[in-house]
């Protein structure tokens, strides 16, 4: 019983370890994020944005509607 237990403990110290020395010695090209860094000034709409609302262009009922209970 107590071989078996120093031996889970051993086992689980080494994977402890093995995973400290992984971490700590990967490469520094492998910690650094691989996202570009993005202009501000290469804005090609340059805040001119055209209006794209499909369903006010292309409501059927929009002037055919009447209501019965207005004068």
């Amino acid at each position: 019983m107590k071989k078996t237990i120093l031996g889970i403990i051993i086992v689980i110290v080494l994977g402890l370890l093995g995973w400290y020395i992984y971490v700590t010695l990967k490469p520094a090209e492998e910690k650094t994020s691989q996202i570009p860094s993005i202009n501000p000034q290469s804005n090609p709409v340059e805040e001119k944005i055209p209006e794209l609302n499909p369903v006010e262009e292309t409501n059927p009922f929009g002037g055919s509607y009447k209501n019965p209970f207005k004068k």
